[in-house]
């Protein structure tokens, strides 16, 4: 049995084919990150974040969002989204919006240190400061009833040091991030605790009584450069 394909259905057929092979180059696009970022589970700021990606990572584009601010990555085994602004393109093509507008990636982004964390929180902030807002404080020591058989040692290795060491959740708080807290100064997030999610930072006090005199503040707290 013969088939005849007219000349137009022909210039259709090979249309189609040529962009479903655009598309998909775009969809392939590889970024990096230009510092800790979330990969967060929808493009927005208070959704739950998937996964902690570090500074020079490798991602996979699958689309921008409709206001072309975040995008749709693969990174390992999981997909969310990254603040587009803190990606770089490895390559040049372009990536498909899912409003159907081409947008060129931007490859201009500021590269900041390795400690600094996510600024999704607040776009546009400089590198003087990002304020997280209101966290609820509270104070432990390296006793038994305070860190168990942990003692001094945090979670990430060095040992805890009055006016320096805090514990955060990593979710919300990077390992390696130095804020100020509004009245008691400035630390860096080294440790953790099961006690510690959300807007919750335990401070690191030499002097159980101490701890126990200060109970429960709540302060302002902002991310340094």
């Amino acid at each position: 049995m013969n088939f005849h394909i007219s000349r137009a259905l022909r210039t259709a057929l090979l249309g189609a084919v040529t962009t479903m092979i655009l598309i998909t180059s775009a969809f392939a696009a590889s970024y990096k990150t230009t510092m800790c970022v979330y990969l967060r589970e929808q493009p927005n700021t208070s959704s739950a974040a998937l996964k902690v990606v570090k500074p020079g990572a490798k991602v996979q584009a699958i689309k921008k969002s409709s206001d072309g601010q975040w995008m749709k990555v693969s990174y390992g085994t999981k997909q969310g989204y990254i603040y587009a602004k803190f990606l770089k393109a490895l390559e040049t093509p372009q990536v498909e919006s899912s409003a159907d507008t081409t947008v060129v990636p931007d490859s201009g982004s500021t590269v900041l240190p390795s400690y600094f964390p996510s600024t999704d929180l607040q776009a546009d902030a400089d590198r003087n400061g990002v304020s997280l807002g209101q966290f609820k404080l509270t104070f432990y020591c390296g006793c038994v009833s305070c860190s168990e058989q942990w003692g001094k040692q945090t979670a990430t290795g060095t040992t805890c040091v009055e006016g320096r060491t805090i514990a955060v959740d990593p979710r919300v708080i990077p390992y390696g991030t130095r804020v100020h807290i509004d009245g008691f100064g400035d630390f860096v997030a080294e440790d953790c605790g099961g006690a510690i999610k959300g807007n919750h930072i335990d401070i690191y006090l030499e002097d159980h009584a101490r701890c126990n005199a200060l109970g429960v503040k709540y302060a302002n707290v902002t991310v340094l450069n």
